[in-house]
């Protein structure tokens, strides 16, 4: 979300350093997204509580569903986009941070590029409202609600 601009919006040497950090952070949120996920499906949460409204429960569960969607689909379209570009005709990795060899996704058209760049940018987009979607939700059930529901510590 940050490096987003610090990477596109400049050029030369101090754009490329920007765009290993951006890289490197997208591949680490990525291989901790599926660790994440595999853990979460071989442990479910407590359910939520019996009270909830429906309506809650399904938003609660939609929101949890868009963010691994997200943290899963921002780095994949990240990593996408810059297989798509230059770089990946002339090689078949990009460097992350330390010099670490990265491979560019194999058999990805050119011509999806500018279609990666556009779905990179709506999935940040959908992370700043799920942000404040679920900050805002945290902030009614502590103290418009006054309810812990035993999933998340309190305040």
């Amino acid at each position: 979300m940050w490096a987003g601009p610090s990477a596109t919006c400049r050029a030369g040497p101090s754009a490329a350093s920007g765009l290993i950090g951006t890289k490197t952070l997208g591949v680490t949120i990525l291989l901790l997204s599926i660790v994440r996920l595999g853990w979460r499906i071989a442990n479910p949460p407590p359910p939520l509580p019996a009270d909830m409204a429906g309506w809650e429960k399904a938003l609660s569960r939609l929101v949890h569903v868009l963010f691994y969607v997200i943290l899963i689909g921002l780095p994949l379209t990240g990593w996408a986009y810059i297989s798509t570009g230059g770089a990946a005709q002339n090689s078949s990795t990009t460097t992350l941070l330390g010099g670490m060899p990265w491979p560019f996704i194999p058999g990805l058209p050119r011509e999806w590029h500018d279609g990666f760049s556009l779905s990179h940018g709506v999935l940040v987009k959908t992370t700043y409202a799920l942000i404040i979607l679920h900050v805002g939700a945290a902030l009614k059930h502590q103290f418009i609600d006054k309810r812990h529901n035993g999933r998340m510590p309190p305040l």
